[in-house]
């Protein structure tokens, strides 16, 4: 495992910070600590940053970002960058022993101090500026106020009511799809042949004559890799048998033999047992994923509240110029 992914993984020190983060982060007020070693409050893209930006962006894409892909890359980096800055205004570098230890780690790698001593070891590295320059520490920081800006407070659990109301107003998302429950009586195309088709017919009428339950019906056709029974929504059982299956056994009736249903593998005779339509569950059978999704947003509107009052502590330096949306903020 990774050291980053280390360093993203320590779920209770992340929440003994989160309180005092939340006190501080809305405040119109001060950033917090003052910290005279830290950078000033203008945010500088050059035109390498911008070239390492598009590169990342096409290296994720396969292509070069168009114009408003590019702002959006710029007001991304600049969140970032202010994210990382209120941090060390915070002091979470020195607070947190992940990032201290991690620092310790870099000097002692670097050969800064003697290996134990930790003290001297993250002193040193804080003095070549590993502080700020190490991508690992700047990407927890950044995920560390992005988890604080976002953590469910204790006013934003929904009252009954609320959760009902919300969960009327987004009901399409939790609309379960329209399933079918199913035998079949496969024949192999190619086992069959030229004459799959109409052994196929020939295999439905004497399934129907003979009046084959399902249960005792498989023995008359070729062994299928899934088996001879399946259940799911059109997309589940496209997955199994190939795409456009699902469509052709949408009008077949229920309780009784028919087809033949081509899939990717040869035909099928197939027994319905039930289709049942698209339905919306009731509240109390989804009723966590609501309370989650509710929680997410209420999170992600309190995020963005926070984010504008923090963009107006900073400015955008001339050379990336963004949209006049207010990201580029108004000075320190």
């Amino acid at each position: 495992m990774s050291a980053g992914v280390k360093l993203l993984r320590q779920p209770a020190l992340h929440f003994a910070l989160l309180g005092s983060l939340l006190y501080g982060l809305g405040s119109r007020g001060s950033a917090g600590p003052a910290r005279p070693e830290l950078p000033s409050r203008v945010v500088s893209l050059t035109a390498a940053d911008m070239q390492q930006l598009r590169e990342e962006f096409r290296r994720a894409t396969g292509h070069l970002p168009d114009a408003a892909q590019q702002v959006r890359l710029i007001e991304q980096a600049f969140d970032q960058e202010v994210l990382y800055r209120e941090a060390l205004a915070r002091g979470l570098d020195r607070r947190l022993s992940v990032v201290r230890d991690r620092l310790a780690r870099l000097g002692g790698f670097l050969g800064l101090g003697p290996a134990g001593d930790q003290e001297l070891l993250e002193d040193s590295a804080r003095a070549l500026g590993l502080a700020r320059t190490d991508p690992v520490i700047r990407r927890h920081l950044v995920y560390l106020m992005e988890l604080a800006m976002s953590r469910p407070l204790p006013g934003d659990f929904p009252t009954e009511g609320q959760l009902e109301a919300y969960y009327a107003q987004h009901r399409d998302r939790h609309v379960q799809p329209p399933r079918t429950r199913l035998t079949h009586v496969f024949l192999a195309r190619d086992r069959h042949g030229a004459h799959l088709e109409e052994v196929a017919r020939r295999l439905r009428d004497e399934l129907q004559r003979r009046g084959v339950p399902p249960s005792e019906a498989q023995r008359y056709g070729d062994p299928f890799p899934a088996g001879a029974r399946a259940a799911g929504s059109h997309a589940q059982l496209d997955r199994i048998f190939g795409a456009g299956f699902a469509q052709a056994i949408e009008a077949l009736p229920e309780r009784t033999w028919a087809g033949p249903v081509p899939s990717a593998y040869g035909l099928h005779v197939v027994w319905i047992h039930e289709h049942t339509a698209a339905r919306v569950p009731p509240l109390r059978a989804v009723r966590n994923q609501v309370v989650h999704s509710y929680l997410r947003e209420r999170g992600a509107a309190r995020r963005e509240e926070i984010m504008a009052v923090l963009r107006r502590r900073y400015s955008l330096a001339a050379g990336a110029s963004i949209a006049a949306d207010g990201r580029s903020g108004t000075g320190g």
